[in-house]
Protein backbone atom coordinates (compact mmCIF):
# COMPACT_ATOMS: atom_id res chain seq x y z
CA UNK A 1 0.00 0.00 0.00
CA UNK A 2 2.93 2.17 1.21
CA UNK A 3 4.84 1.78 -2.38
CA UNK A 4 1.81 2.28 -4.31
CA UNK A 5 1.25 5.80 -2.27
CA UNK A 6 4.68 6.72 -3.02
CA UNK A 7 4.26 5.87 -6.93
CA UNK A 8 1.33 8.16 -7.19
CA UNK A 9 3.12 10.45 -5.25
CA UNK A 10 6.22 10.59 -7.72
CA UNK A 11 3.88 10.51 -10.79
CA UNK A 12 1.99 13.49 -9.60
CA UNK A 13 5.26 15.42 -9.21
CA UNK A 14 6.06 16.65 -13.05
CA UNK A 15 8.15 19.68 -12.82
CA UNK A 16 11.08 19.82 -14.42
CA UNK A 17 12.68 21.06 -11.46
CA UNK A 18 12.10 18.04 -9.41
CA UNK A 19 13.38 15.65 -12.61
CA UNK A 20 16.45 17.99 -13.12
CA UNK A 21 17.36 17.72 -9.12
CA UNK A 22 16.95 14.23 -9.53
CA UNK A 23 18.85 13.86 -12.59
CA UNK A 24 21.70 15.47 -11.16
CA UNK A 25 21.84 13.52 -7.40
CA UNK A 26 22.21 10.50 -9.73
CA UNK A 27 25.05 12.03 -12.25
CA UNK A 28 26.54 12.74 -8.96
CA UNK A 29 26.63 9.42 -7.30
CA UNK A 30 28.05 8.13 -10.28
CA UNK A 31 31.11 10.40 -10.50
CA UNK A 32 31.78 9.35 -6.38
CA UNK A 33 31.10 5.49 -7.30
CA UNK A 34 33.78 6.17 -10.05
CA UNK A 35 35.91 7.99 -8.09
CA UNK A 36 35.95 5.52 -5.82
CA UNK A 37 36.63 2.96 -7.65
CA UNK A 38 39.74 4.72 -9.76
CA UNK A 39 42.45 2.29 -8.45
CA UNK A 40 40.61 -0.31 -9.21
CA UNK A 41 39.72 1.14 -13.09
CA UNK A 42 43.09 2.34 -13.41
CA UNK A 43 44.60 -1.33 -12.45
CA UNK A 44 42.47 -2.65 -14.69
CA UNK A 45 43.38 -0.28 -17.57
CA UNK A 46 46.91 -1.00 -17.23
CA UNK A 47 46.15 -4.42 -17.09
CA UNK A 48 47.98 -4.46 -13.26
CA UNK A 49 49.63 -7.95 -12.57
CA UNK A 50 48.06 -7.82 -9.22
CA UNK A 51 44.69 -6.74 -10.22
CA UNK A 52 42.53 -8.68 -7.96
CA UNK A 53 44.70 -7.72 -4.61
CA UNK A 54 44.15 -3.94 -5.30
CA UNK A 55 40.19 -4.45 -6.34
CA UNK A 56 39.99 -6.55 -2.72
CA UNK A 57 41.98 -3.56 -0.90
CA UNK A 58 39.99 -0.82 -2.58
CA UNK A 59 36.77 -2.17 -1.62
CA UNK A 60 37.71 -2.83 1.62
CA UNK A 61 39.43 -0.16 2.72
CA UNK A 62 38.57 2.25 -0.29
CA UNK A 63 36.53 3.94 2.15
CA UNK A 64 39.04 5.45 4.15
CA UNK A 65 41.46 8.23 2.99
CA UNK A 66 44.40 5.77 3.44
CA UNK A 67 42.98 2.38 1.88
CA UNK A 68 42.01 4.76 -1.00
CA UNK A 69 45.53 6.94 -1.50
CA UNK A 70 47.41 3.16 -1.17
CA UNK A 71 45.42 1.42 -3.73
CA UNK A 72 46.01 4.26 -6.00
CA UNK A 73 49.39 4.17 -5.89
CA UNK A 74 49.91 0.72 -6.24
CA UNK A 75 47.40 0.64 -9.14
CA UNK A 76 49.85 3.29 -10.69
CA UNK A 77 53.28 1.59 -9.24
CA UNK A 78 52.54 -1.28 -11.40
CA UNK A 79 51.68 0.19 -15.00
CA UNK A 80 53.41 -1.63 -17.64
CA UNK A 81 56.10 0.12 -19.86
CA UNK A 82 55.32 0.08 -23.00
Amino acid sequence: MQTAMLLAYLLAIDDGETTFALGRRLASQIVIVLVYLAPSIIAQRYQHPRQPAILMLNMALGWTIVGWVAALIWALNGRRQE
